[in-house]
């Protein structure tokens, strides 16, 4: 039996995970990873985990600097259980990842910590920059034609190991923290009182169907607050990022943050459990393929704890046998010693126990060979191989999380079963005797509310694991109970978005246009109309961010910064896009008229440079809302698409356009009545229509799942951590052109699940303005 190795860690409160990488100006990534309970066995896990961690932070940089100008200096991020801390003991507080850079070659150390916000970030960073100033050293002394790319792979990979392991020690004995004198030049960027230019505050949302739950930012607000004396600053236009820039990475952080503490959690998966779980699962699914007639859910509680019994005794038989073989002293070959465990272990047993015993010898020898390299051919006393008679100790704990969990797995599986089976029965015997546009706008609404509730499903049952037996009468009358609630709280808010509206005028058009030509020339007009959305977001946040308005402020710095020329700035832009914005996009006729109808809405206007730039970026952030109105689309549609075919003459697009019009028009009449009408007949069906659980095949119920049994019990048991949710603290970057200039963003949460977050963006521009005038 085959399974992925993981690493083991025995002990919670030792768990402090590093990860090093290391990326060459050639793209070449290597790194290290240092855990307590890591072993020779999780070399390619712990490849794929440094691979991971690089490909974020490289991808996120690439972001940044494109955005903003800026790199990712230094962040912090911290974790918050989704539940009561209390349930977990002790639990690292925070995540820190800090890069290093020499030449063209960086670097980056990722860790878990537990205790927020007493690291320097400038020891830090100092001291990565040594380590890939170090290994950079080290590559170069290999360009040697007698060293071969995988001799200088291997040292490079020994070194980054090395490196890991300092770091490693210096996390252990505290060698960043910071150090005060009471002094306020003891203080670092990162702890001084700088000039606030953003606050953004938000609404955040758990999403609880991918592990670690993730967080996402669903309504947002930002206060810009600009002093008063940079507002005649050309340099602070040219350096610091865009307002609507640093919007877009903010709401970016998160789910980075998520990203990050992936590799961390999946590198705490104790290996012998999860093989274990791989043995149970395989057996017991031999066992339900045996049930192929239609059963109830909770027939599975029993059998499952009748086998769980039967796999305990087979464990204990594994262990007193195999116990009384070390006794033995037998010197010899670890093949060797397989065959006689086998004879002892296996053979001892009948029946059932028999197969069990097979499957666990299978897997216990292949954590022996992995543990050891796979060194078959070594001679080994017995008493070497005691160390490894924790398999089985370790592997019956997997035992208690399959108790611990499998009422929570049914149970939430039932609540799936359910909620599908009441929008299925609403749609059939509600939504049918409907018109085809009720039915057709009703069903994306009824969709978006089946995930709202599966994931308040997965919520509840990762947040609390049911002990209390339950039956099929419990689950049915408290979902009617909490789908009442939950319907009000998500049909009663609802919003159709303009693609939701341009996805019904669209299946509307599938039925109406049936003949072959009509079908090819309206699939060109759908290619066009469906991006809409997506290329109108694109191009408003082009047009600002650092990659095209820095550079276009710097090229026309000679006009712009001259007293009454602040009138050329719109005409100066659009000559700058058409030379920069080539790329093949339907829409991007509209950025000129955009930025005309700024030209005209700025004239007789007394704005400096930096107050038109403000201004700027507010208009396209208005409309980013506008342009998204379905009033707005249809007129641009009408100006931009309908004008074009009239101009070529083209009667089958003209004809399909005004039926698109008349259809669009008439979803947008529809959609707003959709809401109200689903909340009402939906919550009278439920109160009036109780759905009962269907019986299935046992199968079904495990392993035709989006969340198999097994992986639920290894995501939510074995990994440690499943209910941590990683997010931003502080974030600093660094300007790519000027490293002197540094951007700070300091998040802050309330309420009792952080559901509420407030975002300060600072920078220490004012304090290193003087100093970088005049060396840039």
């Amino acid at each position: 039996m085959m399974t992925e190795a993981r690493l083991s860690v025995e002990n919670l409160a030792n768990l402090n995970i590093t990860i090093y990488g290391f990326h060459d100006d050639e793209g070449y990534t290597t790194g290290g990873l240092v855990s307590p309970g890591m072993t020779r066995i999780a070399r390619k896990l712990v490849n794929e985990l440094i691979n991971k961690v690089a490909d974020y932070f490289f991808s996120f940089n690439a972001l940044l600097e494109d955005f903003l100008g800026y790199r990712l200096y230094f962040s912090e991020f911290l974790l918050r259980s989704l539940v009561e801390e209390k349930n977990f003991g002790i639990l690292p507080k925070g995540v820190l990842l800090i890069p290093g850079r020499f030449k063209d070659s960086s670097n980056f150390v990722l860790s878990l910590e537990y205790e927020r916000g007493l690291i320097d970030p400038y020891q830090g960073i100092k001291q990565m920059d040594e380590l890939c100033d170090y290994t950079h050293q080290i590559m170069e002394a290999m360009l040697r034609p007698e060293i071969s790319i995988e001799k200088r792979n291997v040292i490079l990979e020994k070194f980054s190991r090395r490196n890991a392991k300092k770091l490693y020690g210096i996390f252990l004995d505290k060698e960043w923290e910071r150090k005060y004198s009471g002094k306020d030049n003891d203080k670092t960027f990162d702890q001084m009182s700088t000039e606030t230019e953003i606050i953004l505050t938000g609404l955040l949302r758990p999403d609880y169907g991918v592990f670690p739950p993730g967080i996402e930012v669903i309504e947002y607000s930002l206060k810009e607050i600009i002093p008063a004396q940079r507002k005649k600053d050309y340099m602070y236009l040219e350096e610091m990022p865009t307002i609507a820039s640093v919007k877009s990475i903010i709401q970016k952080l998160f789910p980075f943050a998520t990203n990050l503490f992936k590799p961390l959690k999946e590198s705490t998966g104790n290996f012998i459990e999860i093989m274990v779980l791989d043995v149970f699962s395989q057996y017991f699914l031999e066992i339900i393929d045996s049930f192929d007639k239609p059963r109830p859910p909770f027939f599975l509680n029993s059998l499952l704890a009748e086998e769980t019994a039967v796999f305990t005794d087979a464990f204990n038989s594994f262990h007193r046998q195999l116990e009384e073989y070390m006794k033995s002293g037998k010197k010899q070959t670890l093949q060797k010693h397989g065959e006689d465990i086998w004879q002892a272990v296996v053979n001892s047993g009948v029946g059932v126990q028999q197969s069990l015993l097979r499957k666990i010898y299978d897997a216990f020898l292949e954590h022996v060979k992995i543990e050891r390299g796979n060194e078959t051919e070594e001679i080994l006393p017995t008493w070497e191989l005691k160390k490894h008679l924790n398999f089985t100790e370790i592997g019956k704990r997997t035992i208690k999380h399959l108790e611990k969990r499998a009422l929570s797995y049914l149970a939430m599986s039932c609540e799936h079963d359910l909620i599908e089976s009441y929008i299925n029965s609403f749609e059939k015997e509600i939504l049918s005797r409907q018109d085809d546009p009720v039915k057709i706008i009703s069903h994306p609404y009824l969709q978006k509310f089946r995930g709202f509730v599966e994931n308040e499903i997965k919520k509840k049952y990762i947040q609390k694991a049911i002990t209390e037996k339950l039956n099929e009468t419990v689950i049915e009358d408290q979902f009617q109970k909490d789908l009442l609630a939950y319907s009000k709280k998500f049909l009663g808010n609802i919003t159709l978005t303009l693609d939701d509206l341009i996805t019904f005028t669209s299946t509307f058009m599938e039925r109406r246009v049936t003949d072959p030509i009509g079908k090819e020339r309206f699939s060109k007009i759908h290619e066009i109309v469906k991006t809409y959305s997506g290329e109108i977001k694109f191009l408003l946040d082009y047009v600002v961010r650092h990659s095209i308005l820095n550079p276009f402020l710097k090229h026309s710095k000679q006009v712009l910064s001259e007293p009454g020329f602040e009138d050329h700035f719109i005409q100066l832009l659009i000559e700058f896009l058409e030379s920069r914005l080539i790329m093949p996009l339907h829409w991007k006729v509209l950025v000129e008229e955009w930025l005309t109808k700024f030209e005209i809405k700025a004239e007789g206007k007394t704005w400096s440079m930096h107050d038109q730039i403000m201004e700027f970026q507010k208009y396209l952030q208005q409309l980013k809302q506008n342009e998204m109105q379905p009033e707005r689309f249809l007129k641009h549609l009408n100006d931009h698409v309908f004008k074009k075919y009239q101009e070529d003459q083209a009667e089958v697009e003209i004809a399909l356009i005004r039926l698109f019009r008349e259809l669009f028009r008439q979803s947008m009449e529809i959609s707003q009545m959709i809401p109200e009408f689903l909340l009402n007949n939906f919550t009278d069906f439920v109160k009036n229509n109780q759905v009962k659980i269907s019986s299935k095949i046992p199968k079904e119920f495990l392993f035709e799942k989006e969340m198999e049994f097994k992986d639920f019990i290894e995501k939510l048991e074995i990994l440690s951590f499943p209910q941590l949710s990683c997010y931003p603290r502080l974030i600093i970057l660094q300007n790519k052109k000027i490293p002197e200039l540094q951007y700070k963003l300091s998040f802050e949460y309330s309420g009792e699940q952080m559901e509420r977050t407030r975002i300060t963006a600072s920078s220490n521009y004012e304090l290193i303005k003087s100093k970088i005038r005049f060396k840039y």
